[in-house]
């Protein structure tokens, strides 16, 4: 009967540890959800920062080439060459 006792004993220490050990794997992983919460919140903030920070360097681009634009016109009206095309078809046909 004592023999049997000492088992029981060393059953609940057993059972006592593993229950001991299932507690901080919860915890562990209660601990690792919330990192991995934490790092979709920064990423997606920083998704939103480049997302906003690509429109304005798109408008920016747009912006210059409409300037480009104008100024390839303010060249061919000083430099006259939309006439010196149109002369030169003609004189081609």
């Amino acid at each position: 009967m004592e023999q049997l006792n000492l088992r029981v004993t060393e059953l609940e220490k057993t059972i006592s540890l593993l229950v001991e050990n299932i507690k901080d794997v919860n915890q562990t992983i209660a601990a690792a959800f919330e990192k991995v919460e934490r790092n979709f919140e920064k990423t997606n903030e920083k998704i939103e920062n480049l997302r906003g920070s690509a429109n304005m360097g798109f408008e920016n681009v747009d912006m210059q080439f409409r300037d480009l634009k104008e100024e390839i016109k303010k060249i061919n009206d000083v430099t006259g060459y939309e006439g010196m095309y149109s002369n030169a078809l003609k004189i081609v046909k």
